[in-house]
Protein backbone atom coordinates (compact mmCIF):
# COMPACT_ATOMS: atom_id res chain seq x y z
CA UNK A 1 0.00 0.00 0.00
CA UNK A 2 1.58 3.25 -1.07
CA UNK A 3 1.74 6.00 1.74
CA UNK A 4 1.37 9.61 0.72
CA UNK A 5 1.95 12.72 3.23
CA UNK A 6 -1.44 15.11 4.86
CA UNK A 7 -1.84 18.21 2.60
CA UNK A 8 -1.59 20.17 5.81
CA UNK A 9 0.68 18.76 8.23
CA UNK A 10 2.91 16.38 6.01
CA UNK A 11 2.29 13.53 8.09
CA UNK A 12 2.02 9.92 6.24
CA UNK A 13 -1.42 8.83 5.58
CA UNK A 14 -3.03 6.09 3.32
CA UNK A 15 -3.22 7.17 0.10
CA UNK A 16 -7.16 7.79 -0.40
CA UNK A 17 -6.91 10.33 1.98
CA UNK A 18 -6.13 13.97 2.20
CA UNK A 19 -5.60 15.11 5.61
CA UNK A 20 -4.21 13.03 8.81
CA UNK A 21 -7.06 11.89 11.33
CA UNK A 22 -5.87 15.27 13.39
CA UNK A 23 -6.18 17.67 10.58
CA UNK A 24 -9.12 16.27 9.44
CA UNK A 25 -10.87 16.76 12.70
CA UNK A 26 -9.30 20.31 12.92
CA UNK A 27 -10.74 21.10 9.64
CA UNK A 28 -14.24 19.43 10.24
CA UNK A 29 -14.36 21.69 13.47
CA UNK A 30 -13.43 25.39 11.74
CA UNK A 31 -15.41 24.12 8.69
CA UNK A 32 -18.91 24.08 11.45
CA UNK A 33 -17.68 27.68 13.38
CA UNK A 34 -17.85 28.75 9.47
CA UNK A 35 -20.87 27.20 8.22
CA UNK A 36 -23.74 30.07 8.64
CA UNK A 37 -26.11 27.26 8.44
CA UNK A 38 -24.87 24.83 10.96
CA UNK A 39 -25.35 28.16 13.36
CA UNK A 40 -29.11 28.33 12.66
CA UNK A 41 -29.82 24.94 14.20
CA UNK A 42 -31.27 23.67 11.25
CA UNK A 43 -31.00 20.03 9.64
CA UNK A 44 -28.04 20.82 7.39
Amino acid sequence: MTKKNCKKCGLKIKKDRVYCDTCYLEKKLKGKENDPYHNMGGMF
